[in-house]
């Protein structure tokens, strides 16, 4: 259930990575506050020491409220509170491991019915698209994680739209479900070679 306040807010759950977006959010979260845009954050995830103690230092820097660091959650409580944002950040650098493979906070933010905001990678833009279910952006650029988040706050029937689009191709397509039966047929032609 998304949260009744009128403050939006961002998930991100970057597991065990601190550097899955976690810095370049903040400072687009100062670009928004300064065009007026009050946003909080919900970062769930660990951060070692160090990064942990340089999240804080931009907070406070940039005078940000709204922001929540919670560290490592079990995953029930976390999705918990991913599931009451307004908007899903999967903000990950353009590395091999990345680039090429399936994200799988993309599914799980679409199946929350949020729409999402994530790296401008060809295999990704290609779920997005399709399906409709958010933005792509350079996640990189502060600038354009930010105009994507004030997009979607200035168009919330759309940013609500996105989110049932990308729900509805949970349950129809991106699901264990959906997949079994092709991992399965994919083991029995193996087997027949």
């Amino acid at each position: 259930m998304k949260q009744n306040n009128s403050t939006p807010t961002l998930g991100t759950d970057i597991g065990g990575v601190a550097e899955r977006g976690s810095m370049i959010t903040l400072e687009a979260l100062n670009i928004l506050k300064e065009k007026g845009y009050h946003v909080n954050w919900e970062c769930i995830g660990h951060s070692d020491e160090s990064h942990q103690k340089r999240l804080f230092e931009i907070i406070d820097g940039y005078e940000l409220k709204g922001v929540q660091l919670r560290g490592y959650l079990l995953p029930a409580e976390g999705w918990r509170i991913i599931a009451r944002c307004h908007i899903g950040l999967a903000l990950l650098k353009p590395i091999p491991n990345y680039y090429e493979s399936y994200p799988t906070k993309l599914f799980e933010y679409m199946a929350l019915g949020l729409p999402v905001i994530i790296s401008d990678f060809p295999l990704y833009r290609r779920i997005v698209e399709k399906e409709q279910c958010g933005l792509c952006v350079n996640p990189e650029s502060t600038e354009e994680i930010a105009q994507a988040v004030q997009w979607l706050l200035d168009n919330p029937g759309e940013a609500e739209a996105m989110g049932k689009r990308g729900q509805d191709a949970t349950l129809e397509k991106y699901n264990w479900e959906q997949e079994q039966s092709k991992l399965l047929d994919f083991y029995r032609s193996l087997l027949e070679k």
